[in-house]
């Protein structure tokens, strides 16, 4: 009997303890579930769905402030904030401060993304040039081309993967591949493929012009790609890594050709075009003049033919088109006129997403390294839509200095843009916000951070000689 009893209590109590732990396990899953969702309690102790914010700096270890209240934790680090209006600021040690407000949605994951810019900043002349014609930084930004004469078959090639020792190649374009015939005759840089190995650079002479496929490792590997196909060229994109394939528009045609396959026939993708664009491997956007009118197309390798998304009339002004993928949806930019249209998934159900307007016409259209922000310029005018947060900024460029470049703004990285214009180099966030200027170049050309982030380089002018030269910004203090 007391064996019976001493086991029911045992047992009594194995049913109490395994019961308080399932439910201190379930309580701590809806807790912690709870704080997912961004729930707080507020001071009437009821339930309030916030959301949970992000702060993310480079540097890291910055200290955050929100609403004026210093956190416990530096970045990058996670928070939940109650919904509505916030403002945020993160500071280190010799950096200048960051700032940013912002309206958190009930249940929105927000990224704060701080690029952190010394307070002073030391810029060295790293390569000096007799002259300079034209020059591209790789996407892996481990390489600068450069082309010194615009005449000179023959590039410099700087390795600027050690920013402390820079290393630089000369590379001889052979007579085979492209001969300078006049000194009016022009080379230059175009493009890097993805794997910062093969380079398109394009020789004008008089009237005719051909484009070249280099190898910065292999001189001897040089192409002469329109004497290969027999085509004219007018733009040309790389496709994949092999430095062999790549998208050409040739008197109105978009083309795919193999340069490595002498029976390849080239596969005609559309007609009429004016200009496209290549994303990626597969996709195209692109806009053609037809007798009817001006067409904005879209095409996937994965589908038997290019498809109209969009027509104009012949005299519709400024008729642009862009494309980008974000969280595996396609999107696809058209502008006419003022008014900027974007296509959520072009070959599908063609819905549109989002319209805003730039006021001043859009001269060039184009999307973020991301594909979330789409971006519509015209000058120093900018209208920025983000694509996450369906919100849209309009404003001119820091100072609102004359545009004088024949291109468009570069993305620095997926949140900040960088400019020379007016000889100043400037970076700045994708809502103008947080301006900072680095140094003074010349415009027109490249500017890059350094693969590990440590490093800005751009062009400018040496002081005393008035040449050319390949600068460096330190851009992280040791």
């Amino acid at each position: 009997m007391h064996n019976k009893k001493q086991r029911q209590r045992e047992l009594a109590k194995r049913t109490l303890t395994y019961t308080a732990m399932t439910a201190s396990v379930i309580i701590l899953v809806v807790v912690s579930l709870f704080l997912v969702l961004g729930y707080t309690v507020n001071k009437k102790g009821s339930p309030e769905q916030g959301g949970l914010v992000q702060f993310r700096s480079f540097p890291t270890g910055a200290s955050v402030s929100v609403d004026g209240a210093k956190q416990s934790f530096t970045t990058n680090n996670k928070k939940n904030a109650s919904a509505g209006y916030h403002n945020v600021t993160m500071d280190l040690k010799q950096y200048r401060g960051w700032s940013k407000n912002f309206d958190l949605g009930s249940g929105e994951l927000l990224w704060l993304n701080a690029l952190l810019v010394p307070k002073h900043i030391a810029t060295t002349e790293v390569q000096t040039f007799d002259q300079l014609s034209s020059m591209k930084i790789s996407p892996n930004k481990n390489w600068v081309a450069v082309i010194e004469k615009p005449n000179e078959p023959k590039l410099k090639i700087i390795d600027t993967s050690d920013e402390n020792k820079l290393k630089t190649i000369e590379l001889a374009i052979p007579e085979i591949v492209a001969k300078s015939n006049s000194p009016g005759d022009v080379f230059k840089v175009v493009e890097w493929n993805f794997g910062s190995r093969y380079l398109l650079v394009s020789h004008i002479s008089g009237a005719k012009t051909e484009w070249l496929r280099l190898d910065r490792s292999d001189v001897n590997n040089a192409r002469n790609i329109s004497v290969l196909k027999n085509i004219n060229i007018s733009d040309a994109h790389f496709v994949g890594d092999s430095g062999n394939v790549m998208y050409v528009l040739s008197d109105g045609f978009i083309k795919k050709i193999d340069i490595s396959n002498a029976n390849d026939v080239p596969k005609n993708v559309a007609e009429n075009v004016r200009e496209f664009e290549l994303y990626k491997d597969d996709r195209i956007g692109y806009v053609a003049n037809k007798p009817t009118g001006q067409v904005v197309g879209f095409y996937d390798e994965a589908l038997p033919k290019a498809r109209e998304i969009k027509n104009f009339k012949p005299e519709q002004p400024n008729v642009h088109s862009a494309i980008s993928n974000y969280f595996n949806d396609d999107y696809q930019a058209i502008s006419y006129g003022t008014t900027i249209e974007v296509i959520k998934n072009p070959i599908g159900a063609k819905k549109t997403f989002a319209k805003f307007e730039l006021p001043s016409g859009v001269q060039w259209l184009y999307f973020s390294n991301s594909g979330r922000f789409v971006v519509a310029q015209n000058g120093s005018n900018m209208s920025v839509y983000d694509l996450e947060r369906r919100q849209n900024f309009q404003f001119t460029l820091p100072n609102n200095p004359p545009y004088k470049t024949d291109h468009h703004l570069k993305w620095l990285d997926d949140f900040h843009f960088v400019s020379d214009v007016g000889g100043t180099l400037t970076i700045f966030e994708y809502d103008n916000t947080n301006i900072e200027t680095i140094s003074t170049v010349t415009e027109g050309y490249d500017a890059s951070l350094s693969d590990n982030g440590k490093r800005m380089f751009s062009i400018g002018t040496n002081s005393a000689t008035g040449k050319p030269v390949l600068q460096s910004s330190v851009m992280v203090v040791d």
